[in-house]
């Protein structure tokens, strides 16, 4: 419907007068390939989209047909999406919200910023960043279901493939509303449900630091009887370096009062894979990485399959290869002042961390 062809310095600003509340709705009921509601191409730089209601129901899963809104190949640069509602449109939910794949270098996308956005109803990933990017902010936006779904393959809400220097801080992952609130982000039973957060491919290097700071993923119920996925990951990282948290910047995995802010309820036969694989660390080069002053807590794991290996409820899970970089994990706070708060009544073996296949 709109489409920034090479488009320098718009911006679409949904407030009538430019102040008070938004109120310009751009929606795009299609469920066909590549049909969407915003595109960025052609060296779009500079703009601006802010409190904008913007909808589509693009059902593809190919990265580039996919998406409500879509920066192509080409130099798509310092572009701001920021205070809009991004959701589905009559037609159905979108298997993604928002997608970037660039061009080779040099004409990767670059420099872009989602901000303050509420995300929701997609069946797949929220945000995706495949090929050729580098230097996203990715900050304070929400992330939520607003009704229960059975997704057809695995879901991770925050998908990072490729590039460098991508700030992932504030964001909250989890709940029907904004901030992790109302019911529970819930995934119903299906062979492949299964939950990731925050993913980062192993194509993602260490040119500029990479950084998870201050992020929430709680209010979520996910019933399961995969044999192919972890159940349940707060955070999958293969990548060259990252950081998890910060002194003062750490993230909330569950929550820091009460009981039962994350339920898995694993019903799989002999799934290997782990319910529950909290931080899961599988780099294969040789950069040091930390994960610190994070927080897990409110927790309850449930189900009916005892036919899992030895350690496969885990918090933290340095898999880094023998040629890795050391792993630091210190400051972290497991547990909180609720009696069972982190409460596992399947027959498992349970580790906080596990070092394997791993070097410091």
């Amino acid at each position: 419907i709109f489409y920034f062809n090479g488009a320098d310095f718009v911006i679409l600003d949904g407030r009538p007068g430019g102040s008070g509340a938004g109120d310009f709705n751009i929606s795009n009921t299609s469920t066909s390939a590549s049909r969407r509601a915003i595109e960025f191409g052609g060296s779009a730089t500079n703009n601006q989209i802010q409190y904008c209601t913007i909808k589509g129901s693009n059902a593809s899963t190919t990265i580039t047909t996919a998406g409500i809104i879509y920066f192509g190949n080409t130099n798509n640069d310092n572009n701001t999406i920021t205070n809009c509602s991004i959701s589905n449109a009559s037609g159905g939910n979108p298997a993604f919200c928002i997608v970037s794949s660039g061009a080779t270098a040099p004409n990767e996308n670059n420099n872009n910023t989602l901000s303050a956005n509420s995300i929701y109803n997609f069946t797949r990933t929220a945000i995706e960043i495949n090929s050729n990017n580098y230097v996203w902010s990715i900050t304070a936006n929400s992330l939520y279901q607003t009704s229960a779904i059975t997704p057809s393959s695995k879901m991770n809400v925050i998908e990072i493939t490729s590039g460098y220097g991508y700030s992932i801080s504030g964001n909250y992952i989890g709940g029907q509303a904004v901030n992790c609130g109302g019911s529970a982000f819930t995934l119903s039973s299906s062979l492949n449900t299964a939950f990731t957060g925050i993913y980062l491919g192993a194509s993602v290097t260490a040119t500029s630091p990479n950084t998870i700071y201050g992020n929430t993923i709680q209010n979520i119920t996910v019933t399961s009887t995969t044999t192919s996925f972890r159940t349940f990951v707060f955070v999958e990282t293969y990548a060259s370096s990252v950081t998890i948290g910060s002194s003062g910047n750490g993230n909330t995995f569950g929550s820091s009062s009460g009981t039962g802010s994350i339920t898995i309820t694993d019903n799989s036969s002999g799934n290997t894979n782990f319910p529950l694989c909290g931080i899961l660390f599988g780099c294969t080069n040789a950069n040091s990485e930390s994960c610190s002053y994070n927080t897990f807590g409110s927790i309850t794991i449930a189900g009916t399959n005892t036919g899992n290996g030895t350690n496969h409820v885990v918090l933290i899970d340095n898999a880094k290869s023998n040629a890795a970089g050391a792993l630091s994990v210190s400051y972290n706070t497991i547990g909180n002042s609720s009696s069972n708060n982190i409460n596992i009544t399947m027959n498992d073996d349970v580790a906080l961390v596990t070092n394997h296949n791993a070097g410091t």
